[in-house]
């Protein structure tokens, strides 16, 4: 658990040592609200969460990609030495999610600074974007663990993210949409969101230690 804390920190360690690419990030979310607002300023309920999950999907990726680049062959072979893989993967999947769930709340308050007016903020809404972020968040740690070794790493991440998010955006459209109309949560959705993520930590767990050895 002790050497699990230390990887941890040197995890959030190394991000808070990128902060300007941290600040990059926040000012691209930003940016995107505004683009959005400028190009439709009157927007309805159900297009402000289908844009919301879109556009976060594809933050989403880009934030995997900026993270792996972080460490380099230097840095592997010495994490290769000093721990074992599971170790290495379990705490990259916590700094995703808790990354990827203040990533989502940063955009959504983005979102809601231009829609305000016509989008009213819900708490449930917050719980499921904390959730949908967490899975995200699991399931791009095990593909940018792959993609590491994989030459052309970037291309990879992307390619090898979409069979498993595409499924994963559907339904957090779905159930968000559900949501701001009928304010329920469907709790089949839930589910069905909660076994693509556990099937995904499960095959990181099974995998990644062989290709960590490579």
């Amino acid at each position: 658990m002790s050497v699990l804390i230390a990887q941890i920190k040197h995890d959030f360690l190394i991000e808070y040592r990128s902060w300007p690419q941290t600040l990059a990030l926040i000012l691209f979310m930003w940016t995107i609200a505004y683009v959005i607002y400028r190009i439709r300023p009157e927007i309805s309920a159900q297009e402000f969460n289908f844009v919301f999950w879109i556009f976060l999907l594809i933050i989403s990726i880009n934030v995997a990609i900026r993270g792996d680049s972080h460490a380099g062959q230097s840095e592997r072979l010495l994490l290769y030495t000093l721990v074992s893989p599971a170790v290495v993967l379990t705490s990259r999947m916590i700094f995703n999610v808790f990354y990827l769930i203040v990533v989502a709340l940063t955009f959504y308050a983005s979102m809601l600074l231009f829609f305000y007016p016509q989008i009213e903020f819900l708490p449930e809404y917050v719980v499921v974007i904390c959730v949908g972020a967490g899975a995200i968040g699991s399931v791009l740690a095990f593909i940018a663990a792959i993609s590491r070794h994989v030459q052309g790493q970037n291309t990879a991440t992307s390619v090898l993210s979409i069979p498993l998010l595409i499924p994963v955006t559907i339904l957090l459209n779905s159930i968000g949409g559900n949501l701001i109309m009928s304010n329920q949560l469907q709790g089949s959705k839930y589910v069905a969101l909660s076994g693509i993520t556990l099937l995904s930590i499960a095959l990181s767990m099974l995998l990644f230690p062989y290709i960590w050895r490579e």
